[in-house]
């Protein structure tokens, strides 16, 4: 019911501030432009919507402050301060677009000879006042509760996103309107064929642009940097600023990489005698701009890995920016020489080479060179953490299992495989079809047939790597969980009649093997039947001396026992007391018991309790939180299923269009 109350305080309180804000901007913008055309009407109107929305908006928000005066827990709720932030962050980026047009107003003059629009300066200013003043309030009650009772929950994930995000929109705003600045001056400098035209308000908008944008992002920056260097661990372990960082450097790459390829393909068009297309100022400002910004936010991951260690989250995001660039380096360098290779064939033919073709060497040579860059660079350096040994062994393991990885490796055998498929279907469908008498008088098929076997080479070749890295990888991680297992002496309790730590033996034995375990009967009926070996047929209990089950209690890493074993081991309280004291990892196993039931756990029975046991073992063994393994839900089999058929059309699609073009 709080939780309900809460919403609706604050989703009215915002809604009736909002609108009171921007009535008081029309208002007074009507009442105060000397060029005004306003009707009657439309000052009753806001006059109106002041009178209805100030007193809602004053009754929910004193409704909402004494909330948060009867105790801390609502002055801390997530939902208080993710109303107070988003608040601000509206009143942020309107008053941006307020700014911005004061701002190219005032600068419209140093590019023609007309003064500023007189309506247009108070339009902005009054505007501008408005915001800032609400923006004012709303911060210093933002303020208050942070004096008040910190930042508890959610709140530094909620304050890191709304300042990384206006930071993100200003760095956003300023790289479009530099680029667009170069542009324009780049153009000018060729007044025969000016790519853009330089007129007094684009040049005027592009540079308020730049400032206000420049300006929204340095503020916002140096909040989260001054944070950063605070030293607080939470901040250097925050994953929303790697999150900030490598979006900002994937961006930039991409743009880079994209224009890079087209000033390559121009490059080669005119080599080749092709006709000019486009112009080669456009892209050479995205690549300088998307340069200096890529290069900016480079330099702060950097000094960032100085001066705090790097956290398994922002590991990840980390590796996903690696293998999203390899990803798009191995695309374009395959699709490239895949082109480059038909082109070639075609020629060595004697075959006609017509403008298709020269265009499809310029795109193709330009893709591979491009590309091969963008993907040896992240791919070198992927390959150098997972193959690291010695004290980053166990580093390495992490990067190896990392989920990004994986997902690149098998993405490229699918494409491979996807490509392979295609150009063998294509390549037998030509020689059935000539077995057949069908010929085709249009295509030679000997360069058909080499231009298919070419593809395939390519996607042999790709898939051949990556299913040796793939194979490497588990090489490696067979003889990393070997050496674990062989280091985790292992103890199986049963306080009960034994059958249990008979399955266990048995079941550890077969899926873990190289792991040494042994099993203690904690009641006299369980150690008849395991004795202190694990043995079934150990012998009768007073066989097995004490001492040497006091032995295996003592050189046990890791303890499986139910949850009550102590409890039920009364009867033998000197190896009770031994386990109770051990230092070692203990494996509770929630095994059934009458009057008493688990919260969050499943009830298990026996054979679903030993594989979920012998998980949580190969869990341990490597070094990863305990969870519970669970069997996909029909649902996301469904899910699955669509989403294997959607990356099949995102794969197969482009791939059969290349071949296409190709044949």
């Amino acid at each position: 019911m709080a939780s309900i109350r809460r919403a609706y305080v604050l989703i009215t309180s915002g809604i009736a501030f909002q609108a009171a804000t921007w009535a008081a901007i029309f208002l007074l913008r009507g009442l105060l432009d000397p060029g005004r055309d306003g009707s009657t009407r439309d000052f009753a109107l806001q006059i109106a919507v002041l009178v209805v929305t100030v007193p809602i908006w004053l009754a929910h928000w004193r409704w909402a402050g004494r909330l948060a005066s009867a105790g801390p827990a609502e002055r801390s709720a997530d939902a208080r301060r993710l109303y107070l932030l988003a608040m601000d962050v509206l009143f942020v980026l309107a008053a941006l677009v307020q700014a911005q047009a004061l701002l190219r107003t005032l600068l419209s003059p140093l590019a023609s000879a007309g003064a500023p629009d007189a309506s247009e300066l108070v339009r902005s200013a009054v505007s501008l006042a408005v915001l800032l003043l609400a923006a004012r309030y709303n911060r210093g009650q933002l303020r208050a509760d942070i004096a008040a009772v910190g930042e508890p929950g959610r709140a530094p994930s909620l304050r890191r996103l709304a300042v990384l995000g206006l930071s993100g929109v200003g760095l956003a705003l300023w790289a479009n309107a530099t680029i667009g600045l170069l542009r324009s001056l780049a153009s000018g400098l060729d007044r025969a064929a000016p790519a853009v035209r330089l007129t007094g308000s684009s040049l005027a908008g592009l540079a308020s642009s730049a400032c206000v944008g420049f300006g929204l992002w340095l503020w916002f920056w140096r909040r989260a940097q001054r944070r950063f260097d605070s030293g607080d661990p939470d901040e250097e372990r925050a994953t929303l600023r790697k999150l900030y960082l490598y979006a900002a450097i994937l961006v930039t790459a991409v743009a880079s990489v994209v224009n890079a390829a087209l000033l390559l393909a121009g490059a080669f068009r005119q080599l080749l005698g092709l006709k000019p297309m486009g112009d080669f100022r456009d892209p050479l400002t995205i690549i300088l701009v998307s340069g200096v910004v890529w290069a900016w936010h480079h330099r702060v991951l950097e000094r960032d890995a100085a001066a705090a260690p790097e956290a398994p989250r922002q590991a990840g995001i980390r590796r996903l920016y690696a293998y999203l660039m390899a990803s798009l380096g191995l695309a374009a360098a395959s699709v490239g020489l895949a082109g480059l290779l038909g082109v070639l064939i075609r020629r060595v033919g004697a075959a006609d080479i017509g403008e298709a073709q020269l265009e499809l060497l310029a795109w193709s040579a330009a893709g591979l060179l491009a590309g091969l860059p963008v993907w040896a660079l992240p791919w070198r350096r992927a390959e150098a953490e997972a193959r690291a040994g010695g004290e980053a062994s166990d580093a390495a393991e992490t990067a190896r299992d990392a989920l990004p990885r994986k997902i690149y490796l098998y993405l490229a055998l699918l494409a491979a495989a996807m490509a392979l498929i295609v150009s063998a279907v294509y390549l037998i469908y030509r020689l059935v079809s000539l077995a057949l008498g069908e010929a085709d008088p249009q295509n030679d098929l000997g360069i058909d047939i080499a231009r298919a076997l070419a593809v395939a080479a390519i996607a042999s070749s790709i898939w051949a790597y990556h299913i040796r890295v793939l194979r490497g990888d588990g090489d490696l991680d067979s003889r990393a969980r070997r050496d674990r297992l062989a280091e985790l002496t292992t103890l199986v309790v049963d306080s009960g009649d034994g059958r249990l730590g008979h399955a266990l033996l048995a079941a550890l034995d077969r899926s873990l093997a190289g792991l040494p375990v042994a099993a203690l009967g904690l009641s006299l009926a369980a150690r008849d039947r395991l004795g202190a070996s694990g043995a079934e047929d150990a012998g009768p209990a007073e066989a097995v001396p004490t001492e040497a089950a006091l032995a295996a209690i003592d050189d046990a890493a890791l303890l499986i026992l139910p949850w009550n074993a102590l409890e039920a081991g009364s009867e033998l309280p000197e190896l009770a007391e031994a386990i109770a004291a051990s230092r070692a990892h203990k494996l509770l196993l929630p095994t059934p018991a009458s009057g008493v039931d688990w919260v969050g756990v499943d009830r298990w029975e026996t054979p679903e309790l030993i594989e979920q046991t012998v998980a949580a073992v190969r869990q341990i063994a490597a070094g990863v939180p305990v969870e519970p393994e669970r069997p996909l839900g029909v649902g996301t089999l469904i899910l699955l299923a669509i989403g294997g058929l959607v990356t099949l059309l995102i794969v197969g699609v482009p791939l059969a269009s290349l071949v296409a073009r190709l044949f």
